[in-house]
């Protein structure tokens, strides 16, 4: 709209305000008018949506199917000229539906979603829910967590994707004090899913002043750089006590229903069935059930990630022999043994 003034007018400091105050209001309105629709973004509320490589959205916001649940999980939906092409569950609640972001890994349609999910009280040990995603005609779509995750943690290499993936172990220090670790263990990505690679070692930093300064300070969001002066592991440092162990076939792979991504699985032993559910987020209401707490690589001896899931978590590990190695109970253990399942 215009305003037909002479000079004189537009110096009155009347009319002046007037112009603003109607400006605010066609503000306001056009505002009003902007407001997501939540059939229009897919059954997410107040989303928000970042471009990805290959003509791809990403979108997370408050789930509307969570809410009419009584849950408050968000969701992540990708689309694609406006079509849903993938949708999940979020481990990260309603007040962290915006926390996320998104990086190429290698030619379009493959990229990496580092989604927040946490951090603790006090120094702030941050926890991302990691989804590796390629949506070509033989894509896949895995998924793990980690701990001050970062892109410079992906490396392309004669063709090979290595990544290093790090998380915050409970550990002791050289003086027998209790603390934190930052420890790296590094995987070769094929085939949509994770390998460990054994021709490079775990790495481990101990939580200190020097660490405190470079990761706060100095060199925030490159925990590449921080794992410089790690130490090499000869040994796993989540692995320093160990537990019971007996062999199994993996007989069965259900998936839950969960808002969460879970699997009960059903291991044959030696004299009887034993029912587990993976990974550790998953709710049971069986008194004394096993949790699968973490997924190993029999042949390495190393640890997967964190609630690690290939792509196809049936395909991977069904009729697999395996070993179930059930850990001694901590004090914070009421009803549920924990396990670590040793893929063979």
């Amino acid at each position: 709209m215009k305003f037909k003034t002479n000079v004189d007018l537009i110096n009155n400091g009347f009319l002046r305000f007037a112009i603003l105050i109607f400006i605010c209001f066609l503000t306001i309105d056009d505002l009003k008018s902007q407001e997501p629709n939540v059939k229009a973004t897919h059954n997410l509320i107040n989303p928000i949506c970042i471009d990805a490589n290959g003509g791809l959205d990403v979108c997370k916001g408050e789930s509307a199917l969570s809410l009419k649940n009584g849950a408050d999980n968000s969701e992540i939906v990708i689309l694609k000229n406006g079509v849903e092409k993938e949708r999940w569950f979020s481990g990260s609640d309603n007040s962290l539906s915006s926390t996320f972001e998104i990086f190429d890994l290698n030619g379009p349609g493959n990229f990496v979603i580092s989604d927040f999910q946490s951090a603790t009280q006090g120094i702030g040990l941050r926890s991302y829910e990691i989804n590796v995603i390629n949506l070509e005609s033989h894509g896949y779509h895995l998924r793990f967590d980690a701990d001050e995750f970062s892109k410079y943690l992906f490396k392309n290499e004669n063709k090979k994707i290595k990544v290093m993936v790090t998380e915050w172990v409970e550990t002791s220090n050289q003086n027998g004090k209790d603390g934190h670790a930052f420890v790296a263990r590094p995987f070769l990505l094929m085939d949509g899913s994770l390998f460990p690679d054994q021709k490079s070692p775990i790495l481990k930093r101990q939580l200190n002043k020097s660490l405190e300064y470079e990761r706060d300070k100095k060199y925030p969001s490159r925990p590449d750089i921080w794992l410089k002066k790690g130490d090499k592991c000869n040994a796993d440092p989540l692995l320093t006590k160990r537990g019971k162990k007996e062999d199994v076939v993996i007989t069965g792979v259900t998936k839950t229903t969960t808002e969460l991504i879970g699997y009960e699985l059903l291991l044959a032993g030696a004299d009887e069935k034993i029912k587990c559910l993976y990974p550790f987020y998953v709710n049971t209401k069986t008194e004394g059930g096993i949790i699968v707490d973490r997924l190993g690589d029999f042949k390495t001896g190393r640890l997967f990630p964190r609630s690690y899931i290939p792509t196809d978590m049936s395909d991977w590990i069904k009729n697999r022999k395996a070993i179930l190695e059930v850990m001694p109970k901590t004090g914070n253990d009421i009803d549920n043994e924990k396990a670590i399942l040793w893929i063979k």
